[in-house]
């Protein structure tokens, strides 16, 4: 026992300061985590992507962009996507997936 004493004292870790230590890293997992929402929040439509996909709409009323041609093919043939009825979710990755997605 008087050895695993030393060996903690010499690597300086005690109780107390490792609870510290968990306690500081869940402070800045937390501080990551909202910083990752807000810029989620801030994320807009950006128009250049309108001439990158030429089959992306946007409706600035309702803040949203749809495909043109699930639009004109209808929910029956479309299904049920966010981008037949309208999606929020402003990623380039999810737009190129969607993309993809036509051509198959």
């Amino acid at each position: 026992m008087a050895s695993r004493n030393s060996k903690r004292k010499q690597s300086g870790i005690t109780i107390s300061s490792f609870f510290v230590q968990s306690s500081d890293s869940e402070n800045k997992k937390e501080q990551v985590k909202k910083q990752k929402e807000s810029t989620e929040e801030s994320r807009g439509f950006l128009q250049s992507w309108l001439v990158e996909f030429e089959w992306l709409r946007y409706n600035k009323e309702s803040n949203v962009m749809y495909c043109d041609f699930c639009q004109r093919a209808g929910r029956v043939l479309a299904g049920n996507i966010d981008f037949y009825g309208g999606s929020s979710k402003f990623k380039k990755e999810n737009i190129k997936a969607h993309g993809k997605s036509l051509k198959q």
